[in-house]
């Protein structure tokens, strides 16, 4: 029985031993797996690093070029809406309002870098910025009307010569830069990025302003007319009219001789309106902007006939139409036959019929005494 116990004990004690050899040989071979693992995840990392970073900034500069567009968006919708122009100091609320977003978030960039807005100074903005239309209409055509919004992703601030507001030799400079590319004024050789960090957000106004031109050819009293939400004003008799440029999407409203308003539409291009026989017109003997031709036909007909102390021969507006009518239809018929003004085989043209209806439509405008009579 001892010697049983003993062996027994002796088999333990055995296989104790080869157990904890068995532990320690597994125990040094994970540690070294570990290192190798980790030496691989470093060389991984060192090689995968760059590319990582470059991805991360390629994203960044995507979401940048985006939100400047929407800014950009953002801005020219403010002009249309509100007819005006902000400078360097307004234009973060101005796009801010439009967003719905927080001043800071469009006066900063995502990496915390002040975004600049440049304003051309060398144009009509010069002294006008910013601009507010109800002040005024524009005498000239706005030329040079761009703004910037100028952004950077890298590790420096933009230069402080874009806050200060910078002349025409570095706006021109900044606004024909290739994209990627660094501008050569000398106000960039301390920034420390390169042209694949800098983004800049063009903008041109200049198509949004269109001339609108308004004549009144009527001696009697002057109709009236207004832009935007101002107070009406009087269109004076000229010839040549007077004219002014405005923001596209400005309402236009024109009134008679009464103050009445007879029409109001917005502007989308160029525009002229003349007032003449007391309504406005799209253009010289065109159909109105607020009668259609039956009721400029009409109010034709009614008018009453001149008097006869100017012509004796008692015209009547109606008359006057039906001659006019025959004579052009008369000249087209003959005209347009084969040969052109032939004369039928006849002696000469006063036998034939075209010629005798045009004979006799002049007859009634070459008798002032009161040889023709132009009522139907």
């Amino acid at each position: 029985m001892l010697a049983n116990r003993q062996e027994f004990y002796a088999s333990g004690c055995d296989k104790g031993i080869a157990l904890q050899r068995d532990r320690r040989g597994r125990r040094a071979f994970t540690l070294l797996e570990l290192v190798g693992v980790l030496a691989v995840i470093a060389i991984l990392a060192s090689l995968l690093l760059p590319v990582m970073v470059r991805r991360v900034d390629r994203a960044a500069w995507v979401k940048e070029i985006t939100v400047l567009g929407s800014m950009s968006d953002a801005l020219t919708q403010h002009v249309l809406k509100t007819g005006t122009i902000p400078d360097e100091t307004g234009w973060v609320q101005a796009v801010a309002s439009e967003l719905s977003l927080a001043t800071a978030n469009v006066a900063t960039n995502a990496r915390l870098h002040a975004r600049a807005f440049l304003v051309d100074r060398s144009g009509w903005l010069a002294s006008a910025v910013p601009w507010d239309q109800s002040l005024g209409a524009l005498t000239a055509m706005p030329t040079n009307t761009r703004l910037m919004i100028v952004s950077t992703l890298a590790g420096t601030n933009l230069p402080a010569d874009l806050f200060n507001l910078p002349g025409a030799a570095i706006f021109n400079d900044l606004w024909g830069a290739p994209q990627n590319t660094l501008p050569t004024n000398g106000i960039w050789a301390s920034f420390k990025g390169t042209g694949e960090d800098l983004l800049v957000q063009r903008i041109n106004l200049d198509p949004l302003f269109h001339r609108l031109v308004l004549v009144n050819l009527d001696l009697g009293p002057p109709p009236g007319a207004a832009i935007g939400t101002n107070l009406a004003f009087t269109v004076n008799y000229a010839t040549a009219g007077t004219s002014g440029w405005y923001i596209e999407s400005t309402v236009l409203s024109l009134y008679d001789t009464n103050a009445n308003l007879v029409s109001r539409e917005v502007m989308r291009s160029d525009m002229s309106r003349i007032f003449q026989n007391g309504l406005w017109r799209a253009e010289l003997d065109s159909t109105t902007s607020t009668n259609d031709f039956s009721t400029i036909a009409a109010t034709f007909f009614a008018a009453p006939a001149p008097p006869g102390s100017i012509c004796p021969w008692n015209p009547s507006p109606k008359g006057v139409m039906n001659t006019y009518a025959a004579y052009m239809s008369a000249y087209a018929a003959w005209a347009n036959e084969t040969p052109c003004f032939g004369y039928h085989g006849q002696a000469n043209k006063n036998s034939v019929p075209e010629a005798n209806v045009l004979n006799g439509c002049t007859d009634f405008f070459n008798k002032p005494s009161g040889g023709g009579q132009l009522v139907p």
